[in-house]
This record gives structure tokens, sequence and C-alpha cells, in this order.
């Protein structure tokens, strides 16, 4: 497949943004004739190829949260050259897209503007085909909830429907639409509309259905997907209700090869590598051989087809460290991080033996001290900055100075975790508020008590990972790594692309804050 050049993109990117200004002014605008004339600027490019271009540029807007042309549906797998030129143009013309402004959102409604709502789809509206309509939305259909209208008219699919309203006893609105419109949203969203029905979380606002006002008799209906699903976030019993047949669903599949999962289990064996569960030992020969194969750099985050070594980038996992790798907040956990979390005991335990515990104390003071003995002469060391052992370390003194604060102000053994921001979440109320002040005065450029959630859980995430920083590299060859770093200095070094966050600062303040919570100098 031919990669679009530059001046291509640029040129898709120019006529996106054309009409999706015409659109928050609530002009008309015809996408054929944009995609027309678009065309002939473009090197032989298809009617399918610029539309699925457009459709990228919407999956970059959406996934920075912000607005995106309504008629162009989010797709991923879009080239990183696109993603770069799309956000630049936004910030170079100052264009204000956050859906903030303009929008008001009501239970599973949002009102984008005066012309445009979007409802997310919910069980009820697949079961009942039909959704309730918030007071608080009712002026944007006109609709005047003691003398309602019978119908709404819209357009569906080039084709006038009429939506029923009804009004209960409590004056609640509801519209209704075709028993069709339903069918045909459980045909094109397949396994959002089973997961839904399932009540399962990931099927929560997964599909999106769109109002568009077209004037004071009509409004235009359009269903799309929120964004696509991982494939190994789907459990297997939906992805099985859509094998065998065509269907436009907005999620991606990656092809898996079958002798690239053989070859890893000849490899690493059958035994789960997070918590060693093996089928056969547990189901005899029902079991022999059976595990599931986890790649290590998911499937989806590549812009094409690629290598794959079943040595370095795959490994075996039982069904539920599996589904629990891919829970991650921000993507896949990492497996030796959820075989820490697995073996660490979190259940809290009451300090009885007062002498054993005022001995526990004292060897931590000492390890602390240790510790910061060990720091202050890394400070002078000509490599200091070359190295995290001084920042590793750092992270140990400020664990070991947390889990003492707990210790003695809930009389409780601290959790074996790395997570500080759950143990700081267990602190009582006034002592995490001393914390934050005395932290905030040892600095005060530092805002803590908005942001001290996402730093306390960056800093127990890097003790962690980057015990194993090179686990974040895996698989990637020696090319690969230093374009990886050339083009994160080339965009400016932004914090948020960074892999990892370092919080010096904040680190800084929050452990001499705990020093002092402990009564250490």
């Amino acid at each position: 497949m031919r990669e679009w050049s530059e001046d291509e993109i640029r040129a898709t990117v120019k006529d996106y943004f054309a009409m999706l200004a015409s659109e928050m002014r609530g002009e008309n605008y015809n996408k054929s004739d944009h995609r027309s004339a678009l065309m002939d600027k473009l090197s032989g490019r298809s009617k399918g190829a610029v539309e699925l271009k457009h459709q990228n540029i919407s999956a970059v807007l959406h996934e920075e949260g912000l607005r995106f042309v309504m008629g162009y549906k989010p797709r991923g797998n879009y080239q990183k050259l696109l993603r770069d030129h799309a956000l630049q143009y936004v910030h170079d013309h100052d264009l204000d897209l956050t859906q903030v402004a303009d929008k008001e959102d009501v239970f599973s409604w949002s009102i984008l503007s005066d012309v445009e709502a979007i409802k997310r789809v919910d069980k009820s509206a697949i079961l009942y085909h039909g959704t309730g309509v918030p007071k608080q939305v009712l002026p944007f259909f006109g609709i005047d909830d003691a003398n309602p209208p019978k119908s709404l008219r819209v357009i569906y699919h080039d084709k006038k429907l009429s939506l029923r309203v009804s009004v209960d006893p409590f004056h609640r609105v509801r519209i209704f639409w075709p028993k069709v419109m339903s069918e045909d949203i459980a045909r094109a969203f397949p396994v959002e509309t089973a997961m839904l029905k399932a009540e399962e979380e990931q099927g929560r606002g997964a599909i999106i259905m769109h109002f568009r006002k077209l004037n004071d008799l009509y409004f235009e209906i359009e269903f799309y997907g929120a964004g696509v699903l991982a494939e190994e976030t789907v459990p297997d019993e939906y992805m099985a209700q859509v094998e065998g047949k065509a269907v436009r669903a907005e999620y991606l599949r990656r092809v898996r090869s079958a002798i690239n999962r053989q070859k890893a289990i000849e490899i690493h064996g059958t035994a789960c590598a997070v918590c060693g569960f093996d089928f056969h030992k547990t189901y005899g020969d029902l079991g022999r051989g059976f595990i599931e194969v986890h790649h290590l750099k998911p499937l989806g985050e590549s812009k094409k087809e690629a290598e794959v070594n079943p040595e370095t980038d795959l490994i075996p996992l039982c069904a539920n460290c599996h589904r629990m790798i891919h829970r991650g907040e921000s993507g896949a956990i990492a497996p030796n991080e959820l075989k820490e979390m697995l073996e660490q005991d979190v259940s809290p335990k009451r300090m009885t033996n007062e002498k054993a515990v005022r001995l526990r104390h004292d060897l931590i003071m000492r390890e602390i001290v240790m510790r910061q003995q060990t720091v202050d002469v890394l400070e002078g060391a000509i490599f200091a900055d070359e190295s995290d052992s001084k920042y590793l370390i750092k992270l140990i003194i400020f664990e070991l100075l947390l889990k003492i604060v707990y210790e003695k102000c809930l009389g409780f053994f601290a959790p074996k975790i790395h997570s500080y921001e759950k143990i700081f979440t267990l602190l009582p109320q006034d002592i995490q508020g001393k914390i934050l002040t005395i932290a905030e005065q040892c600095n005060q450029k530092l805002n803590l008590r908005v942001n001290h959630s996402r730093v306390l859980k960056t800093l127990g995430r890097n003790f962690v990972n980057m015990r194993y920083p090179y686990e974040k590299y895996r698989g990637m060859t020696e090319s690969e790594y230093k374009t990886k770093g050339s083009e994160w200095i080339a965009k400016g070094a932004e914090e948020k692309d960074a892999d990892f966050i370092y919080y010096p600062n904040e680190l800084d303040a929050l452990t001499f804050a705990l020093k002092q919570i402990a009564g250490i100098d």
C-alpha cells in the first residue's frame, strides 16, 4: 500500500478542518463536493481512501477529547504523520475544539451546539427501541413536555421517518424509533450491542446516536462507534457472535499467527508466566497444551504489519491474568507488574505487640538514614545524571516514610504494595491535608492539592517499572529505539509523551512533608 505523502496529508487535513468549521458554524456543506475537490489535488487516491483518511483525522481528535466532523466516524490505525499534522493545524490556527464550553451533559445526552446533540446508547435503547429525553434536552428538539408533538421527523439513511413521542404520567418524555433502526445498530455494531445487553462495563457509551438539526422540520440521525475496542479487551463470547459473516463494525481485529503461537508455547511452556497456573495439571488431558498467548507489544498499537519473535514478544498467560493485564488504565500492564500485584498481601493486619512495633519502626528509620546517605554520595558523583539509581533510592525512602506514617496513624501494618496513591488515600483526611500543606510550603510552585493523585500514581509505577526499564522497549530494534527518542525530542520532549515522568520536585517536597509528620529531622 502506497504511503500518503506529506503534501497529500496537508491538503486532506486542511479540507477536513474546512468542513469542521462549517459544521461548528451550523452551516450546511456537502461532503461529496469536498471529497471530489480534494481528490483532484491527490495522486490518484480513491473515494474510499480519502474517506478513510477523514475518519482517521476524526479518530485523532476524538482521542484528544476534541470535536470532530460528525459525518466522519472515528477510525484508528492511522499514520503518525497524519496525527502530527492534524494536531499542528489545531495549534497553528488556535482552534477551540473543546466540547465543554458549548456542551451540556445530561445523563447519557450531550448538547454540542444549537444544531447538534448526541445520545450514548444504553441497554434499554437497544431492547425497547427508544430512549428517554431529559427536560434539559427537550428545548433542543423544540418539545414542550406540557404539549408535546406526536412525532419527531427525522432523516435516517436518506429516508424520512417519524419517531413516536410519548409522555408518561410523570411527564417524562420518551421517543421511540422503528425496530429496523435497532436492527441496523445490531448489524453495524454486533460486539458493542452484545456487551450492552450483557451489561458489560466496556459496552457503555460504545455506540453514539448523533442528532443534527437540518431545519425546523427535520433532524438527521447517524450512529457511530465511540472508539476502537481492542480485541484483547473483548471477551471471546462476544467475538464469537460475529465470526463467519461480513459486518461493518467500529472495532479492529488484528490477524494472529498460529505458527508464532505454537513456537511461543514450545519455548515458554504452557504454565502462566504470571501466576504459574497450568491447565494440564488442573484439568488433566482436557487442559493439555491449552494456554492463551499474550503479545507484549499489543498489536493494536502497531501502525502496520510487523514480525513477531515468539521468544521475546510472546508469553503464555492463563485467561484470568490475560484479562487483568488488559484492564490497565493507560494500556496493558507489564506482566512483571501484575505478578508483583499478585504476590502482594493487601489485607490489613493490626499491630498489637508494642515492643515489636517499636523495633520495626526503629529499623525502618535506620534504613531511611542509610538510604539517604547513599543518595548524598550519589549527589556528588559525576555519573549521577546518567543513572536512575539515585532516583530509585529516593523512591525507596519515600515509600518507607509513607508506610511508617500509615502505621503510626492507623495502627495497622502497611500494605505490601507500591501503589502510593492507594496508601495515601487510606490515611486520615487531616493527615493527608497536613502532608500536602507542608509539601506546598516547601515548594510554593507546586499544586499538589490538585494533582497529587496523578503524581503519587506515577511515582508508584516508576518504582515498579524503572527497576526493569528495558521491558518498556522489549522487541524493539536499536534503530526503532533511537528513532523513538529522536521523535520525542523533535516534538519538543513534551511530558505527556514521555515513557517515564519523574516529578523530582514533587517527590522531594512530599518526602520532606512525610519526614515532618514521622518526626524525622
